[in-house]
């Protein structure tokens, strides 16, 4: 049974990034206006989009695909581990680059919230769902990363494929406007049909990536 903390289905990620430094090509960040945030941010969940798998060529797509659906409980298993790390990184090393009070809360899970989450222009319904958080917890902003894996290439017979992982992020301010956002791309990694150790590496290389994004939040 899919978890639908790691795979939101539908999830779509309108993202429209406003770039104006990037140390390497693997992340990319638009510093906080005044390069400063002031008042208590809370951080979400991590949540995962649903795998974005390759359908062609047929034959060796259905192979691979067919491959990783046998190990998709543990790959969650894995997955559920790493972003609970994830998230302790990214919310300390927040906290301490802006010297802030941080709270978490979960994931909310509406529809409409999933849709809209990283559009430029959040609908009522994102910006209800954002104020109530940020309410809840006494917050003045809310932080959120949701990441994917992505097939990049099949391999002959469907024997392995590159994947990369990618994390978008966005702060919203406590009425839901958008105040920053990033974005963090691992370089392609080779992973056989049906070994899933191999997401550790993807989780560990973006933990890098996620770590210099932050950093870069404030110049």
């Amino acid at each position: 049974m899919k978890n639908k903390f790691f795979f939101v289905s539908g999830l779509i990620i309108i993202f429209s990034l406003f770039v104006s430094c990037a140390s390497t090509s693997m992340y990319k960040v638009d510093p906080v206006p005044g390069n400063s945030v002031s008042g208590k941010t809370v951080f979400l969940e991590i949540a995962m989009a649903e795998w974005d798998r390759k359908v062609f060529p047929l034959m060796d797509a259905g192979i691979y695909n067919k491959g990783l659906g046998n190990i998709e409980e543990e790959i969650n298993k894995i997955q559920s581990q790493k972003i609970v790390d994830l998230l302790k990184q990214a919310s300390n090393q927040y906290k301490n680059l802006f010297n802030v009070e941080i709270g978490y809360d979960k994931y909310p899970m509406p529809k409409e919230f999933e849709i809209t989450y990283f559009s430029k222009n959040p609908s009522a319904d994102t910006i209800k769902a954002i104020t109530q958080i940020c309410n809840k917890n006494s917050a003045d902003y809310l932080f959120a990363l949701v990441g994917q894996m992505k097939t990049e290439t099949i391999y002959a017979f469907g024997s392995k494929g590159a994947n990369i992982l990618s994390f978008d992020m966005v702060l919203f301010d406590k009425t839901g406007k958008p105040i920053t956002k990033g974005e963090v791309k691992t370089k392609e990694i080779k992973m056989q049909r049906e070994d899933a150790s191999i997401i550790t590496e993807y989780f560990d290389e973006a933990a890098i990536f996620i770590e210099g994004m932050i950093n870069n939040m404030k110049k």
